[in-house]
């Protein structure tokens, strides 16, 4: 964002929605063994660069990829509750 000089802006801590912006980032692990988002119920899979080595119940992700079959990148591991 720096980069482009675009203005960093947040949901303020306090709001309403703040939560309901991140859980827009989380992906749960279905038994297919693929993920679905919680934003519009995608199936999506760990982007191959991914440093996880094993699949998390529930991911966080920061970056939505699409090719050949669509990828959550920059993932991070995290607890369900």
């Amino acid at each position: 964002m720096a980069r482009f000089n675009l203005k960093l802006c947040s949901t303020d801590f306090k709001s309403r929605d703040y939560y309901v912006n991140i859980r827009k980032a989380m992906a749960h692990l279905q038994r297919t063994g693929q993920y679905l988002t919680v934003k519009n119920n995608q199936e999506v899979h760990l982007h191959p660069s991914s440093c996880l080595e094993h699949k998390p119940e529930w991911v966080i992700y920061n970056e939505y990829v699409t090719g050949s079959r669509n990828f959550v990148r920059t993932v991070t591991d995290i607890s369900g509750e």
